[in-house]
């Protein structure tokens, strides 16, 4: 079944006038006013055009280039800070990484698998390796803006990374405990 974009691809291109014709799972459409295939569209998502050879041709893989070959208007994306509402400060981000780190640190613990086990952990220890790189972001953004700044924030996040390394601490995973 194809994406949701690739169905509204199809449709505006039935609304523009573009013959669209399925067949065998593929989808092919023929420019408004010619009888010959433009593009095809395969089960996979990907198309390629209906006037070059299959041996020679390169996959066409972005709906932008398929609306530019049947001459559709191309669609623009919709800015992801609008969509979220703005940027998320040092407190969302901590609050979220703790509990990312609990959720994936019980499951660790908990898990009669060691792979598994080992699996929980790494996602634990990737949390928190993202949360140090954001929030250092908003710490040098913030010393970029001030020539003068307060160091709080940097202090704060000292500590709270002292706190996520403790609980992503290897040795609290009874599987992932290091031989004595």
């Amino acid at each position: 079944m194809a994406s949701k974009g690739i169905e509204k691809l199809i449709a505006d291109a039935e609304r523009a006038g573009c013959v669209v014709r399925r067949n065998n799972g593929r989808t092919e459409i023929s420019k408004k006013g010619k009888k010959q295939i433009s593009l095809v569209i395969c089960p996979d998502g990907t198309a390629y055009r209906g006037d070059v050879d299959l041996t020679v041709t390169l996959a066409i893989r972005t709906q932008k280039v398929m609306r530019d070959v049947l001459n559709l208007p191309v669609i623009k994306s919709v800015s992801m800070k609008k969509n979220l509402g703005g940027k998320m400060n040092y407190d969302e981000i901590t609050k979220i990484t703790a509990e990312r780190i609990n959720n994936y640190m019980t499951e660790a613990i908990n898990t009669d698998s060691k792979g598994i086990a080992e699996m929980f952990h790494n996602a634990a220890w990737g949390v928190r390796t993202l949360w140090f790189e954001l929030v250092s972001k908003i710490d040098l953004d913030t010393r970029k803006k001030d020539k003068y700044p307060s160091y709080d924030l940097s202090r704060k996040i000292e500590k709270q990374k002292e706190e996520f390394m403790q609980m992503t601490d290897r040795e609290r995973v009874p599987l992932l405990k290091s031989p004595e």
